[in-house]
């Protein structure tokens, strides 16, 4: 069984556009843009070869702010490595935070610290418990990217946020580089997560 996947060969199981409660309550203006073009495997924002800051990568996933991309797996994944920056077609202008999370319920038996991982539908996703494996600071256009490799415990559900950091989101754009999952191995999978 393969130990890992690239992200760019998954479709997101669901894109949605993710404020925060304070900039949901502050009016912040928002680019009006259709949830499912939010989200860009493959490419850069302006369709070319995947490059950020003179870095070349073989894969990527492009994601404007303000964004949820929610990705779901068959298998348990236990870890996510990605070079993630401000798309350099923004040049020095651009400013997101970037957030990782796993979201997952408690197991059945209610053991601390075993969580049950799920590929929920609609009307369960509010009884997830989001745990947050990763936040930024606010990331800027001509910065040099963030180097991610983030070890978490087990999960099927990964979300990846791109929140607005500034007041303006026309050139919030983000490209994550390589962004690759790696798989629990089926020997250490619990049957509750299997």
């Amino acid at each position: 069984q393969e130990a890992g996947q690239w992200l760019a060969c998954r479709q997101p199981a669901r894109v949605t556009q993710a404020l925060t409660k304070d900039l949901a309550a502050g009016g912040v203006p928002l680019l009006s843009l259709p949830d499912e073009e939010r989200v860009i495997a493959g490419a850069t924002w302006a369709g070319g070869w995947p490059r950020l800051r003179g870095l070349t990568g073989f894969s990527a996933i492009a994601i404007h702010s303000p964004c949820c991309a929610e990705y779901v797996f068959e298998r348990p994944v236990k870890r996510l490595a990605a070079v993630v920056g401000i798309d350099d077609s923004a040049g020095q202008r651009g400013s997101v935070i970037l957030r990782v999370t796993v979201a997952s319920r408690r197991a059945a038996g209610g053991e601390a610290g075993l969580l049950e991982t799920v590929a929920a539908a609609d009307e369960d996703r509010e009884r997830l418990q989001e745990v947050e494996v990763f936040r930024s600071g606010m990331v800027r256009g001509g910065e040099p990217p963030l180097q991610l490799d983030l070890e978490f415990g087990p999960a099927r559900c990964l979300r990846l946020y791109v929140e607005p950091a500034g007041a303006g989101q026309v050139l919030d754009r983000t490209l994550w580089l390589d962004p690759r999952v790696e798989f629990l191995p089926a020997d250490l999978a619990t049957p509750s997560q299997e």
